[in-house]
Protein backbone atom coordinates (compact mmCIF):
# COMPACT_ATOMS: atom_id res chain seq x y z
CA UNK A 1 0.00 0.00 0.00
CA UNK A 2 1.45 3.83 -1.00
CA UNK A 3 1.77 5.51 2.27
CA UNK A 4 2.35 9.56 2.01
CA UNK A 5 4.81 11.46 4.00
CA UNK A 6 3.12 14.64 4.45
CA UNK A 7 4.97 18.02 5.16
CA UNK A 8 4.50 18.61 9.03
CA UNK A 9 3.67 21.29 10.87
CA UNK A 10 6.65 22.91 12.37
CA UNK A 11 5.04 25.53 14.36
CA UNK A 12 1.79 27.21 15.13
CA UNK A 13 1.65 30.03 13.13
CA UNK A 14 3.09 28.50 9.53
CA UNK A 15 0.09 26.86 7.33
CA UNK A 16 2.79 26.48 4.64
CA UNK A 17 6.54 25.82 4.21
CA UNK A 18 8.79 25.65 1.87
CA UNK A 19 10.87 22.60 0.24
CA UNK A 20 14.21 23.50 0.31
CA UNK A 21 15.73 20.05 -1.08
CA UNK A 22 14.55 16.37 -1.57
CA UNK A 23 17.17 14.01 -0.43
CA UNK A 24 15.67 11.64 -2.38
CA UNK A 25 14.90 10.74 -6.41
CA UNK A 26 11.56 8.42 -7.28
CA UNK A 27 12.50 4.79 -7.45
CA UNK A 28 15.10 5.56 -4.92
CA UNK A 29 14.75 2.39 -1.40
CA UNK A 30 14.26 4.38 1.68
CA UNK A 31 14.79 3.17 4.98
CA UNK A 32 12.87 4.27 7.71
CA UNK A 33 14.28 7.28 9.88
CA UNK A 34 16.27 8.15 7.01
CA UNK A 35 15.74 12.00 5.67
CA UNK A 36 13.94 12.40 2.52
CA UNK A 37 13.30 16.35 2.36
CA UNK A 38 14.17 19.79 4.07
CA UNK A 39 11.47 22.23 4.31
CA UNK A 40 11.81 25.48 5.91
CA UNK A 41 9.56 28.06 8.12
CA UNK A 42 10.82 31.82 8.72
CA UNK A 43 12.58 30.22 11.65
CA UNK A 44 14.44 27.63 10.69
CA UNK A 45 15.22 24.74 8.38
CA UNK A 46 14.22 21.28 9.05
CA UNK A 47 14.73 17.82 7.85
CA UNK A 48 11.92 15.56 7.43
CA UNK A 49 12.40 11.48 8.11
CA UNK A 50 10.82 8.30 6.47
CA UNK A 51 8.55 6.99 9.46
CA UNK A 52 9.35 3.68 7.00
CA UNK A 53 11.08 1.95 4.85
CA UNK A 54 10.16 1.19 0.95
CA UNK A 55 10.57 2.72 -2.45
CA UNK A 56 10.16 6.36 -3.49
CA UNK A 57 7.08 5.74 -5.78
CA UNK A 58 6.03 9.65 -6.38
CA UNK A 59 7.42 13.23 -5.69
CA UNK A 60 5.02 15.24 -5.31
CA UNK A 61 6.81 17.95 -4.55
CA UNK A 62 10.03 20.41 -5.95
CA UNK A 63 12.78 22.66 -4.31
CA UNK A 64 11.06 25.76 -4.03
CA UNK A 65 7.33 25.25 -3.78
CA UNK A 66 5.53 26.27 -1.29
CA UNK A 67 3.59 23.52 0.31
CA UNK A 68 0.82 23.72 2.41
CA UNK A 69 0.73 21.83 5.93
CA UNK A 70 -0.52 17.91 5.67
CA UNK A 71 -0.41 17.48 1.82
CA UNK A 72 2.08 14.57 0.46
CA UNK A 73 6.00 15.40 -0.14
CA UNK A 74 6.39 11.79 -1.13
CA UNK A 75 4.83 8.35 -1.55
CA UNK A 76 6.86 5.19 0.08
CA UNK A 77 5.52 1.70 -0.91
CA UNK A 78 6.61 -1.37 -2.36
CA UNK A 79 7.31 -2.39 -6.31
CA UNK A 80 3.96 -2.35 -8.00
CA UNK A 81 2.38 0.04 -5.34
CA UNK A 82 0.44 2.97 -6.88
CA UNK A 83 -0.49 6.28 -5.00
CA UNK A 84 -3.72 7.80 -5.44
CA UNK A 85 -3.83 9.88 -8.77
CA UNK A 86 -5.62 13.23 -7.12
CA UNK A 87 -2.76 13.66 -4.73
CA UNK A 88 -0.57 14.35 -7.53
CA UNK A 89 -1.90 17.99 -8.04
CA UNK A 90 -0.91 18.66 -4.53
CA UNK A 91 -0.79 22.59 -4.68
CA UNK A 92 -1.56 22.77 -7.88
CA UNK A 93 -5.01 23.91 -9.32
CA UNK A 94 -5.81 23.18 -12.64
CA UNK A 95 -2.72 24.52 -15.04
CA UNK A 96 -0.42 24.65 -11.23
CA UNK A 97 0.91 27.20 -9.51
CA UNK A 98 4.79 29.15 -10.17
CA UNK A 99 7.23 28.79 -7.94
CA UNK A 100 7.59 31.96 -7.82
CA UNK A 101 4.00 32.63 -7.79
CA UNK A 102 3.71 30.10 -4.52
CA UNK A 103 6.50 32.62 -2.64
CA UNK A 104 4.63 35.74 -3.74
CA UNK A 105 1.04 33.86 -1.79
CA UNK A 106 3.15 33.54 1.20
CA UNK A 107 4.23 36.88 0.84
CA UNK A 108 0.75 37.81 0.89
CA UNK A 109 -0.73 35.82 3.17
CA UNK A 110 -2.73 34.04 0.67
CA UNK A 111 -3.68 30.25 1.38
CA UNK A 112 -3.52 27.82 -1.38
CA UNK A 113 -7.54 27.78 -1.46
CA UNK A 114 -7.26 31.39 -2.72
CA UNK A 115 -6.34 30.07 -6.43
CA UNK A 116 -8.83 27.23 -6.32
CA UNK A 117 -10.75 26.98 -9.41
CA UNK A 118 -8.32 29.43 -11.45
CA UNK A 119 -7.78 27.81 -14.83
CA UNK A 120 -4.71 27.91 -16.37
CA UNK A 121 -1.37 28.55 -15.06
CA UNK A 122 -1.20 31.07 -12.17
CA UNK A 123 2.02 33.04 -12.35
CA UNK A 124 2.92 36.03 -9.88
CA UNK A 125 1.04 38.74 -12.10
CA UNK A 126 -2.39 36.97 -11.48
CA UNK A 127 -1.25 36.24 -7.51
CA UNK A 128 -1.25 39.88 -7.02
CA UNK A 129 -4.28 40.86 -9.28
CA UNK A 130 -6.15 38.61 -6.94
CA UNK A 131 -4.60 40.09 -4.02
CA UNK A 132 -5.59 43.30 -5.10
CA UNK A 133 -9.68 42.20 -5.38
CA UNK A 134 -9.34 41.50 -2.07
CA UNK A 135 -10.91 44.80 -1.32
CA UNK A 136 -13.00 45.41 2.18
CA UNK A 137 -16.74 45.60 1.56
CA UNK A 138 -17.79 49.93 1.98
CA UNK A 139 -19.76 50.47 5.19
CA UNK A 140 -23.14 49.82 5.60
CA UNK A 141 -23.15 53.40 7.72
CA UNK A 142 -24.41 56.14 5.81
CA UNK A 143 -21.96 59.28 5.52
CA UNK A 144 -19.96 61.73 2.91
CA UNK A 145 -17.11 60.51 0.75
CA UNK A 146 -14.40 62.53 -0.03
CA UNK A 147 -11.27 62.87 -2.29
CA UNK A 148 -7.95 62.26 0.14
CA UNK A 149 -5.29 64.97 -0.06
CA UNK A 150 -1.29 64.50 -1.38
CA UNK A 151 -0.24 63.69 1.50
CA UNK A 152 -2.89 60.83 2.69
CA UNK A 153 -2.83 59.63 -0.48
CA UNK A 154 1.07 58.87 0.32
CA UNK A 155 0.20 58.06 3.82
CA UNK A 156 -2.26 55.01 2.00
CA UNK A 157 0.68 54.00 -0.19
CA UNK A 158 3.02 53.64 2.45
CA UNK A 159 0.77 51.97 5.47
CA UNK A 160 -0.21 49.09 2.41
CA UNK A 161 2.98 47.54 3.09
CA UNK A 162 2.37 46.22 5.88
CA UNK A 163 0.02 43.36 3.84
CA UNK A 164 2.84 42.68 2.05
CA UNK A 165 5.91 42.78 4.22
CA UNK A 166 6.00 40.75 7.64
CA UNK A 167 6.84 43.93 9.89
CA UNK A 168 8.02 43.45 13.28
CA UNK A 169 9.64 45.83 16.17
CA UNK A 170 12.39 46.05 18.36
CA UNK A 171 14.48 48.73 20.56
CA UNK A 172 17.29 49.49 22.70
CA UNK A 173 18.00 52.21 25.06
CA UNK A 174 20.61 54.89 24.11
CA UNK A 175 22.47 57.86 25.34
CA UNK A 176 20.21 60.54 24.29
CA UNK A 177 22.10 63.73 26.30
CA UNK A 178 25.43 62.31 24.57
CA UNK A 179 23.97 62.71 21.23
CA UNK A 180 22.25 66.18 21.95
CA UNK A 181 26.05 67.61 22.94
CA UNK A 182 27.49 65.78 20.15
CA UNK A 183 24.55 67.66 18.08
CA UNK A 184 25.30 70.92 19.83
CA UNK A 185 29.14 70.65 19.28
CA UNK A 186 28.54 69.70 15.31
CA UNK A 187 26.19 73.00 15.10
CA UNK A 188 28.78 75.32 16.64
CA UNK A 189 31.69 74.14 14.97
CA UNK A 190 29.91 73.95 11.66
CA UNK A 191 28.27 77.30 12.42
CA UNK A 192 24.91 75.75 11.43
CA UNK A 193 21.30 77.42 12.35
CA UNK A 194 19.10 74.08 13.30
CA UNK A 195 20.33 71.26 15.72
CA UNK A 196 22.22 68.52 14.10
CA UNK A 197 20.86 65.77 16.08
CA UNK A 198 18.81 64.04 14.49
CA UNK A 199 21.18 64.52 10.91
CA UNK A 200 23.80 63.10 13.01
CA UNK A 201 21.78 60.05 13.75
CA UNK A 202 20.79 59.50 10.22
CA UNK A 203 24.36 59.89 9.42
CA UNK A 204 25.10 56.90 11.92
CA UNK A 205 22.13 54.77 11.09
CA UNK A 206 23.93 54.85 7.14
CA UNK A 207 27.34 54.08 8.45
CA UNK A 208 26.12 50.90 10.46
CA UNK A 209 24.21 49.33 7.83
CA UNK A 210 28.08 48.41 6.16
CA UNK A 211 27.46 45.48 8.17
CA UNK A 212 23.50 44.88 7.41
CA UNK A 213 23.00 44.48 3.87
CA UNK A 214 19.96 43.02 4.24
CA UNK A 215 18.77 46.16 5.48
CA UNK A 216 19.12 47.66 3.04
CA UNK A 217 17.37 45.38 0.69
CA UNK A 218 13.31 44.17 -0.17
CA UNK A 219 11.69 40.84 -1.54
CA UNK A 220 10.68 40.76 -4.90
CA UNK A 221 9.15 37.38 -6.51
CA UNK A 222 10.73 35.74 -3.43
CA UNK A 223 13.92 36.74 -4.38
CA UNK A 224 16.26 39.27 -2.41
CA UNK A 225 16.95 42.17 -4.37
CA UNK A 226 19.84 44.34 -2.31
CA UNK A 227 19.96 47.85 -3.32
CA UNK A 228 22.94 49.23 -5.00
CA UNK A 229 22.93 52.59 -2.50
CA UNK A 230 21.39 53.80 0.27
CA UNK A 231 18.67 56.14 -0.39
CA UNK A 232 17.75 57.40 3.23
CA UNK A 233 13.73 58.31 3.90
CA UNK A 234 13.22 60.92 6.45
CA UNK A 235 9.96 61.25 7.69
CA UNK A 236 9.42 64.91 8.60
CA UNK A 237 6.30 66.67 9.57
CA UNK A 238 4.44 69.84 7.26
CA UNK A 239 1.62 71.44 8.14
CA UNK A 240 0.08 69.79 5.31
CA UNK A 241 0.95 66.13 6.83
CA UNK A 242 3.59 63.92 6.85
CA UNK A 243 6.47 63.77 4.25
CA UNK A 244 9.37 61.28 3.39
CA UNK A 245 12.07 63.49 1.88
CA UNK A 246 14.69 61.39 0.80
CA UNK A 247 18.62 61.75 0.33
CA UNK A 248 20.25 59.70 -2.37
CA UNK A 249 23.49 58.25 -2.42
CA UNK A 250 23.62 58.73 1.46
CA UNK A 251 26.98 56.33 1.86
CA UNK A 252 28.46 59.10 -0.49
CA UNK A 253 28.02 62.14 2.11
CA UNK A 254 29.68 62.96 4.73
CA UNK A 255 28.51 64.18 8.06
CA UNK A 256 28.03 67.68 7.14
CA UNK A 257 26.94 66.90 4.01
CA UNK A 258 24.28 64.50 5.07
CA UNK A 259 23.14 66.84 7.89
CA UNK A 260 22.66 70.15 5.19
CA UNK A 261 20.97 67.90 2.82
CA UNK A 262 18.69 67.14 5.21
CA UNK A 263 17.37 70.37 6.00
CA UNK A 264 17.46 71.75 2.46
CA UNK A 265 15.24 68.71 1.86
CA UNK A 266 13.10 69.81 4.91
CA UNK A 267 12.87 73.34 3.78
CA UNK A 268 11.54 72.11 0.11
CA UNK A 269 9.19 69.62 1.75
CA UNK A 270 7.56 72.57 4.33
CA UNK A 271 7.46 74.67 0.74
CA UNK A 272 5.85 72.04 -0.95
CA UNK A 273 8.76 71.70 -3.39
CA UNK A 274 9.95 68.45 -3.22
CA UNK A 275 10.64 66.82 -6.69
CA UNK A 276 9.69 63.07 -7.34
CA UNK A 277 13.36 61.88 -6.78
CA UNK A 278 13.36 63.93 -3.50
CA UNK A 279 10.07 62.39 -1.92
CA UNK A 280 10.14 58.78 -3.03
CA UNK A 281 12.69 56.07 -4.12
CA UNK A 282 13.82 54.85 -0.55
CA UNK A 283 15.71 51.92 0.06
CA UNK A 284 15.93 52.63 4.35
CA UNK A 285 14.20 54.99 6.60
CA UNK A 286 14.44 56.76 9.66
CA UNK A 287 11.78 58.47 11.70
CA UNK A 288 11.25 60.68 15.13
CA UNK A 289 8.50 61.95 17.16
CA UNK A 290 10.51 63.67 19.95
CA UNK A 291 7.81 63.74 22.51
CA UNK A 292 7.26 60.07 22.30
CA UNK A 293 8.42 57.66 24.89
CA UNK A 294 7.99 54.76 21.83
CA UNK A 295 7.81 55.08 18.65
CA UNK A 296 6.60 52.70 16.40
CA UNK A 297 6.58 53.49 12.89
CA UNK A 298 5.01 51.98 9.68
CA UNK A 299 7.46 50.48 7.11
CA UNK A 300 7.63 52.31 4.49
CA UNK A 301 7.45 50.66 0.77
CA UNK A 302 10.10 47.91 -0.59
CA UNK A 303 12.15 48.69 2.35
CA UNK A 304 13.33 46.31 4.89
CA UNK A 305 13.97 48.57 7.76
CA UNK A 306 12.97 51.99 9.58
CA UNK A 307 14.28 53.60 12.45
CA UNK A 308 12.64 54.87 15.14
CA UNK A 309 13.52 57.92 17.23
CA UNK A 310 11.97 58.64 21.04
CA UNK A 311 13.21 61.32 22.49
CA UNK A 312 11.46 61.64 25.66
CA UNK A 313 11.99 57.69 26.21
CA UNK A 314 15.48 57.85 25.33
CA UNK A 315 14.98 54.90 22.93
CA UNK A 316 16.08 54.13 19.41
CA UNK A 317 13.48 51.45 17.72
CA UNK A 318 13.11 49.80 14.72
CA UNK A 319 10.39 48.36 12.65
CA UNK A 320 11.87 45.92 10.55
CA UNK A 321 10.73 43.33 7.78
CA UNK A 322 10.96 39.76 10.07
CA UNK A 323 11.16 37.70 6.01
CA UNK A 324 14.73 39.25 5.50
CA UNK A 325 15.32 40.71 8.75
CA UNK A 326 15.88 38.90 13.11
CA UNK A 327 15.49 40.94 15.77
CA UNK A 328 18.70 39.68 17.11
CA UNK A 329 20.21 41.28 13.89
CA UNK A 330 18.41 44.39 14.15
CA UNK A 331 19.00 44.95 17.81
CA UNK A 332 22.36 44.65 17.11
CA UNK A 333 22.64 47.22 14.82
CA UNK A 334 20.66 49.89 16.71
CA UNK A 335 22.99 49.25 19.21
CA UNK A 336 25.88 50.42 17.23
CA UNK A 337 23.51 53.75 17.19
CA UNK A 338 23.87 53.83 21.61
CA UNK A 339 26.43 56.90 21.75
CA UNK A 340 27.61 59.35 18.85
CA UNK A 341 31.52 57.57 19.42
CA UNK A 342 29.62 53.98 18.51
CA UNK A 343 28.07 55.63 15.36
CA UNK A 344 31.40 57.82 14.15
Amino acid sequence: MATAIPVPRLNANDDTVQVVRLLVAAGAPVRAGQAVAEVQTDKAVVEVEAPLAGIVLRLDVAAGDMVAVGRPLLWLGREGDVPPAEAAANLAPSGGISAKARLRMAELGLSPDAVAGEAGRVTVGRVEALAARRVPPAPAIDGERRALSPSQRAMVRMVGWQAVAAPAYVEVPFDQTAWQARGRRFSGDHRLPFDATLGLLAHGLVGALEGYPLANATLVDGEIHAYGSVNLGFAVKTPSGLAMVVVRKAETLDALGLVRRLFDLQRAAFANRLTPDESGGMTVAFSSLGLAVRHIPVLPPHTALIVAHAAHGATLGATYDHRLLDGAAVGRLLARLERPDDAA
